[in-house]
């Protein structure tokens, strides 16, 4: 008769090992989606990527993020749009624009749309890393920046 044996959730010091908090990042640049996913990674955080709507709604529907950022605009629709399509199903995942559209009514737009926080490109990262403590609770490397 075979045995099954669990291993516990340390590691191999005896140290109890952190989920890393998994974020998925929607953007339609790929160079933005690398650069994001290296700094993302840099801070602790697992990064999942896409490029449209249609990519980002069905791995929103999946429910394995701890934080969305979502950008303006996509190929296929409008990141506004997505996110209420989002918040139609998912109440409770932070959702952080990063977005070109700087405008007033952009960002009422966003946050009116069920987003946390709205961020305008160019990012300054020492805000979003910031905003992602803020609401993932895990803060940034200090030796990155």
């Amino acid at each position: 008769m075979s045995k099954t044996i669990l291993a516990s959730k340390d590691d191999a010091s005896g140290a109890a090992v952190e989920r890393r908090k998994r974020i998925l990042f929607a953007d339609d640049h790929e160079d933005t989606r690398t650069m994001m996913t290296l700094w993302l990674g840099l801070s602790g955080y697992d990064v999942t990527t896409a490029g449209s709507v249609a990519e980002t709604l069905p791995l929103t529907q999946s429910g394995s993020f701890d934080l969305l950022l979502l950008d303006g605009r996509y190929p296929d629709g409008c990141g506004v749009d997505l996110c209420k399509q989002i918040r139609g199903f998912d109440g409770k995942t932070p959702i952080v624009f990063v977005s070109g559209y700087a405008y007033p009514a952009d960002i009422k737009k966003g946050l009116e749309s069920g987003a946390q926080a709205y961020l305008s490109k160019p990012v300054d990262m020492n805000v979003l890393d910031g905003i992602l403590t803020e609401l993932t609770g895990l803060a940034p490397v200090a030796s990155r920046t």
